[in-house]
Formats: C-alpha cells, structure tokens, sequence
C-alpha cells in the first residue's frame, strides 16, 4: 500500500535500491504520481518516466513528464531524506510504501540545488548575469540540456550583453558547497572556455569555439565524412591540464566502483548470471594501478572536446567538473566507451564510425595494457548502463561490454562495430 504522509511522518528505512528503482520503472509509479498530485487537487493525464538516476550506496531519483490538465509538469520522485523544513520549503510530497519513503518535488524546485529557481526565473536571470558581467543583458531564450536532481542542471541561454551580438552561453547549476572545487578543476585546464561564479552554485560559461567531434563522427552533421581524426591530435587535450590538478580531489573511478552496479542492472532485467560474470571479468582483468597518477579529465569523450571544421585543430575541452589526479587509461577507457556507445543512439547516422572506432583502439591500445583497457572500458560501459533509454540499449551496453571484454583485438572490437550496427 502507498500512501501520503504529512511532515510529521516517521519510519524512514532503507530499502533494497534494485525493488525501489523496479518501483519507480513500473506502471505503479502512475499510482505515485496520481496520489502526490491528488493531494495539491491536481489529477494526471498522460505521464511518462524520462530517466532513473541511480548512486549505489546513495540515492536513487527519477524524472518524470506528466501533462495534469494541460499543464506540462517535470516531477521527481527520489529516495532522497528530507527534513520536515525541507519538505515545506520544496512543497514536495513524501510518499511511504512497502520499499521506504519518497519524496515528489515539482522542477525547478531541488533541495541541494537552489540555484535552479533562480535560473528559471524570467525576471531573475538578467539581473544575475548583469551583476558578473556588469552590463545589461537580455535573454532572448533559453534551454534545459541536462537536468540530474540534486547533482547539476545545465541550460543553454541566447543572449545580448550590452551593445555585443548575440551569443550562447551555458549555465551550469552545482551544490554550492561544490562551486570552489569545480572552479579550481576549470582553471586547472588552458582548453576550458571562460568561466563566472555567479554565486548560489551558478557557473556561467562562454560557448566552446569550434563543433563538438561528435559532430565529425555523426554523417548528418559531418563537415567532410571522409575525414580522417588523429587520435594522437585527440588524446593531446590532456596535455591542457596543468599538473595543479595533481592538488585536487580524485574522482572515483567507473573501474574502482563498477562492482557496486550489480544490483542496479539486475533491476534493470539484466539476467544475475550475466551480470557476475561481467563484473567477474572485469576484476580479473584489471591491474590494480595500470601507471602513474597523472592530470585527468576524469570524463573524456567525444561530445566535451571541440575541434575545428577539418579536424586538425584543438579549440576547447568542456565539462571539467571531473579534472583531477588519475590513471591515463581510465580517461583513454571513457573516451572508447562512449565512442562504442553512440550507435545506439542512431544506427544509420553513426554508421560510419568503425573505422574511427579501429584506429583510435589500436592507438590506445599501444599505449595501455589491452586486458585492462578492455576492463576498464567495459567498466564505463556498465555504469552508464543505467541511464539507457530503453531495453534495446540497454542491451547494446550490456552486450558491447561483454565483447570488448572478451576480444581486446582490433579484430574483435571491429566485430564488435559491425554486430552493433546490424543490429
């Protein structure tokens, strides 16, 4: 039975996160969303679930899309604790069940990021910016990209300042207490565009110059298909980040925290079998320290490194929030990872990327040890699973995992590309 509990409610217990995240991916989690709205006198249409975010060992959240008649709603549910102060603060909704409590909130409001209502707000947002920049500024619109409750949220903003063109910039929404670290992380990297402290955990960005490679590796977006990318020229980014980030914290690695994602896929309809025998592989595979701690980006991909019409020139390195002390071979696994990730997303658009996929392997493979880059890379592939869009990419992760665990050759991971594309 669920039911809605008022701010004096008790009895929060933790509850198994693979039953509570199989909760919030069924056709009950309507019954949720019906009865929070019901007790502010509002009923849902049509709703549907957007994306699960899961932290082992932490919370887990989910987002969800709800037309409550014929107004447009963005409503988490997370197993988040609130306090009976945050709780009204919010207005969120806490929720018991058999699993544990949840607590509903309505976008933009989030309990660790305060700065989102103040982004969101028409009225509020040029006043803000105008305070950094020290001119007017008037926001011609403006975009949610990314929104993670309770991690970050990133929108992209058109915009005048003063007598300036029109311009992009990205707006960045962090826990406060994280801003310092992550404008420490940003300067430690030449390549980063300019970055603002707005205050209230709000980072302001300039856009990137240049287009992201994705957009070289993607045809219907690709300058020139024919174009050949150096991975050398690529993995060259690195070398922007100063040895200051050897200073900063480490981020915990995909390798060093995979093992906690058995559950999680489990949940997911991953058979338990298949899942331990992954993770199996991967622990017997990994060395325990594949070289020396160097200065890393911490998420290395395609879609954070901006280059220039041919791709011969590096202009900009994005998303720093990661840069820190690390391993040469977990920046080098992330970048493969997401490059094996992306004809999931468009079979037909990507189709064209396993010759780039061939020889940025071979590359990295001379550089590293193959079973542990294999490892590692399987790692990320995991841990991204989660977030999938649906059983068949889910499915694509799992099994592009297990391939490259199993055939670290350029020959195997060609097999890889081409059973990915045909299917």
């Amino acid at each position: 039975m669920i039911s809605v509990m008022g701010d004096s409610g008790h009895g929060d217990q933790a509850a198994p996160q693979a039953a509570l995240e199989q909760l919030l991916r069924s056709e009950e989690a309507g019954e949720l969303l019906e009865l929070a709205l019901s007790s502010a006198g509002l009923r849902v249409g049509q709703w549907r679930l957007e994306q699960i975010y899961t932290r082992p060992g932490a919370e887990t959240s989910a987002k969800y899309l709800v037309d409550s008649g014929g107004a447009k709603l963005m409503l988490i549910i997370s197993t988040v604790k609130l306090s009976d102060d945050q709780r009204a603060a919010l207005q969120a909704v806490r929720l018991d069940s058999p699993l544990g409590a949840l607590h509903l909130w309505a976008f933009p409001q989030d309990p660790a990021l305060p700065g989102l209502v103040l982004v969101e707000d028409q009225q509020a947002l040029p006043r803000l910016l105008r305070r950094i920049w020290g001119t007017t500024v008037e926001v011609h619109s403006g975009e949610l990209l990314v929104l993670r409750p309770l991690r970050r949220a990133v929108h992209r903003f058109t915009l005048q300042r003063g007598a300036d063109s029109v311009e992009d910039v990205y707006i960045k929404t962090v826990r406060p207490s994280r801003s310092r670290t992550l404008l420490q992380r940003h300067d430690s990297c030449a390549l980063a565009p300019p970055l603002w402290d707005a205050g209230d955990g709000i980072l302001v960005s300039e856009a990137a110059r240049g287009i992201p490679l994705t957009h070289h590796l993607y045809r219907p977006t690709a300058p020139d298909p024919a174009v050949q990318i150096d991975p050398e020229l690529i993995f060259s980014a690195l070398h922007s980040i100063s040895a200051e980030a050897l200073q900063l914290p480490a981020k915990v690695s995909a390798a060093s925290r995979v093992q906690a994602f058995g559950p999680v896929l489990h949940s997911q309809g991953a058979p338990t079998q298949r899942v331990d025998d992954l993770l199996l592989g991967i622990r017997q595979k990994l060395l325990p320290e594949p070289g020396p701690l160097v200065p890393t980006h911490g998420d290395f991909h395609p879609a954070n490194l901006f280059v220039d019409q041919q791709a011969t020139t590096l202009n900009a390195v994005i998303d720093t929030d990661t840069v820190g002390p690390g391993y040469a071979a977990d920046d080098a696994a992330t970048f493969f990872a997401h490059m094996l990730a992306l004809p999931s997303f468009d079979p037909q658009g990507y189709a064209g990327l396993g010759r780039h996929t061939q020889r940025f392997w071979a590359y990295l493979r001379d550089a590293h040890d193959a079973d542990d880059l294999a490892a590692r890379t399987a790692a990320v592939l995991l841990t991204l699973a989660p977030g999938t869009r649906g059983p068949e990419q889910f499915e694509h992760f799992l099994s592009t995992a297990e391939s490259v665990l199993h055939s670290p050759s350029s020959a195997g991971i060609l097999h890889v590309m081409g059973q990915n594309q045909k299917s």
